[in-house]
This record gives structure tokens, C-alpha cells and sequence, in this order.
């Protein structure tokens, strides 16, 4: 006698009557209550007529004697029924144990969001997103991961963050992924308040044509831009520092001859007024996307965070 699991009910492969998983822990307690239908219905909560129902219809329809009868009344197992009671046992058991990691698993998908993020866009976007998310929602955990868009996006298509923030176009294939505007901005050229270009209204890329210049690395996509843009302009800017950080970036322009690019609304978090900030005339555009996979089944927790976040950057 075998059976095979559909949802909640186990069908018989000889094609019987389906069988509920509760009817498998009414036989295991009868046989646990000594073979006493009104002990056993009293502790599953049920009648004892129903309970013997129960057991007849399925020994009818199975063609097989669970328990042999004294004077009408079940007096044990038979051969049958031992094997029977044994599966029960396990199959019971199993079933509990596999419920039990699912709700383990459940409770902990429900509470855990794992972003990758750029830390500059922490600092200029998500600083108040996170803010409000946190005191609406302090049942959720959210993990932050912070690296540069590039780096991320490569640590994204190997799976290891529910969501990323990076910046568009990314280097993902655009078939996997579902991308959603939630900042767009420009990059502007920061620099000292004495540099020679300082007192221009705005700046062209040929103005940067062999001028000293301190840029993100290349684990930020914002290097990948501009490498492109100067290709394109066919000029070629004497990038004298490299670094992953915005803030030391800034740093290194306001006592030099140095320019670094930024997105312009960093300036909010600047500390030193020793600066002077130039828009370009082409400039090149800072599109702040979140990036979810399209065949990603979302927990409760990854669908409120992704609803919140863009409910808080609509326009």
C-alpha cells in the first residue's frame, strides 16, 4: 500500500480514496490510546462514531483489515496494520519536520531585505528612504551591502543581494531585470574657489582636455561614464587619482589644481564651502535605478520594501 502526497491529502497509487494528513494521526492515536475509539475521538477532538466511520470507509475502500475485532470491539493491530501504523508514524513525523523548516524559512524571508547599494548614493538618496522605511517597517531587517555600482552589478547576476541599486545603463542585460527610475540627476565638475576655470558659467569636455583630474575608480560606474565621455570627445584629461570615496574626492580638489566629477547634489553634505561647483554644457546624466530579476518570485517583505521605496521617489 502506497501514497503518493497532493498538497495536504495522500492519494492511494491503486487509486482509492484520498486520505487528509489528520486521518493518518487519528490512526496513530488510536493505537495510542490502546485501541479505545472514545479515548482516541476525545483527544482529536472529534465523535467517536465519526472516527470509526472513518476507519471503516478506508478499510473498505483499500480492501485491507487494519485491526482485528473482539466482540466488536478493535482488540490491535494486524500484519497489515503494524506496517500501516509504521508509515503513519514517519509519514506524520516527516510531515512535521517539513512544516516546521518551512515556517523557519518563511519567518526568516519575511524580515530580511538584502540591498547592494553605491555608499554615495546611500549618502545622497537612500539616507531618508532608509530613515522612513526603518520607522515604518522595524519588522523588517534591512541588510545593506555597499560596493560601487560595477562591482555590485557582477555580485547582482550571482544572486547575492534581493535587490540592487546601481546606476543606468547598467552592464546587466536588460532581459533578466526590471529597472526602475528613483533619482535622476547630473554630474557637475567640483573644484577649488581658485582654480583657473573657477569664475566660468559652465564648463565644455574640451576644458578638461589635459587638465588634472581625481575621479571614482573603476569599481564605480560613474568612472565607466566617463571614460566613455572622453573617448567620445576625443580629449584626453590627466587623471592623476583614483578613489572610492566621494568625500575624499572632494578632499583632494579644494587645496589643488585638481577637478572631480560628482553628482551635483552631493553638495548637500559637503562640510567646506572652499569649493566651487560648474554644470556642464553636454553633461553626463546620474540615473539612479533599482534592479529587481524578472523571474524572481518576491517575498512579503522584498514586495514592501520595493513598493515603499517607489512610492517614496514617485514624482
Amino acid at each position: 500500500m502506497w501514497y503518493t502526497i497532493i498538497g495536504y491529502q495522500y492519494i492511494s497509487k491503486k487509486g482509492g480514496i484520498p486520505i487528509d494528513i489528520k486521518h493518518f494521526s487519528y490512526f496513530t492515536t488510536i493505537v495510542e490510546c490502546g485501541y479505545n475509539l472514545s479515548a482516541a475521538a476525545k483527544k482529536i477532538h472529534i465523535t467517536q462514531s465519526a472516527l470509526s466511520k472513518t476507519i471503516s470507509t478506508f478499510e473498505q475502500e483499500e480492501k485491507v483489515l487494519l485491526f482485528y475485532r473482539v466482540n466488536g470491539r478493535l482488540g490491535g493491530l494486524t500484519s497489515a496494520g503494524q506496517l500501516f501504523y509504521d508509515a503513519c508514524v514517519d509519514i506524520t513525523r516527516r510531515y512535521d519536520d517539513m512544516m516546521e523548516q518551512v515556517r523557519m524559512v518563511s519567518h526568516s524571508e519575511k524580515r530580511k531585505v538584502k540591498l547592494g547599494i553605491p555608499p554615495l548614493v546611500v549618502t545622497v538618496v537612500f539616507a531618508d528612504i532608509i530613515a522612513s522605511f526603518n520607522k515604518h517597517h522595524a519588522e523588517i531587517e534591512l541588510e545593506l551591502v555597499e560596493a560601487g555600482a560595477e562591482a555590485l552589478g557582477r555580485r547582482f547576476i550571482n544572486q547575492e543581494f534581493d535587490f540592487a541599486v546601481l546606476l543606468a545603463p547598467t552592464n546587466i542585460n536588460p532581459a533578466m531585470t526590471r529597472q526602475y527610475t528613483i533619482h535622476k540627476d547630473e554630474l557637475t565638475a567640483f573644484m577649488a574657489t581658485d582654480h583657473p576655470l573657477a569664475d566660468r558659467p559652465c564648463l565644455t569636455w574640451s576644458d578638461l582636455d589635459q587638465c588634472p583630474v581625481s575621479i571614482f575608480n573603476e569599481t564605480f560606474s560613474i568612472n565607466r561614464y566617463f571614460t566613455e565621455k572622453i573617448k567620445e570627445e576625443k580629449i584626453k584629461p590627466a587623471i592623476v587619482l583614483k578613489s572610492g570615496s566621494w568625500d575624499f574626492l572632494m578632499e583632494s580638489v579644494v587645496n589643488s589644481n585638481l577637478i572631480t566629477l560628482l553628482p551635483s547634489p552631493i553638495k548637500r553634505f559637503i562640510r567646506t564651502h572652499d569649493y566651487v561647483e560648474l554644470p556642464f554644457v553636454d553633461p553626463i546624466i546620474w540615473d539612479v535605478v533599482l534592479v529587481e530579476f524578472i523571474d524572481k518570485k518576491l517575498t512579503s517583505a522584498q514586495q514592501i520594501f520595493k513598493e515603499f521605496v517607489l512610492n517614496y521617489t514617485k514624482d
